[in-house]
């Protein structure tokens, strides 16, 4: 692990990018209870009832050194595919 965190400070070369890549699994939630409003003095209610719309995995690749990322979520593939 070490030797990877020693490639971050080095300096830009345009032969030699560092290119940072990550994954996510993200939900895909809509709220289908209004939230409950509050009276003078207290805190804001809220019950946690949602609807489900699916889930999405984003893949980000970032060049941090010079600003520059790119995000793409793939299209969902079916288990035949």
């Amino acid at each position: 692990m070490e030797s990877v965190l020693a490639v971050y400070p080095r300096r830009y070369h345009r032969d030699l990018p560092v290119l940072c890549l990550d994954e996510a699994m993200k939900r895909s939630m809509k709220e289908t209870i209004e939230p409950l409003l509050a009276r003078p003095g207290q805190p804001p209610r809220q019950k946690y009832q949602y609807e489900r719309h699916g889930t999405a995995n984003l893949f980000m690749i970032c060049k941090s050194i010079v600003g520059w990322h790119h995000v793409e979520v793939p299209r969902q593939g079916t288990a035949v595919e």
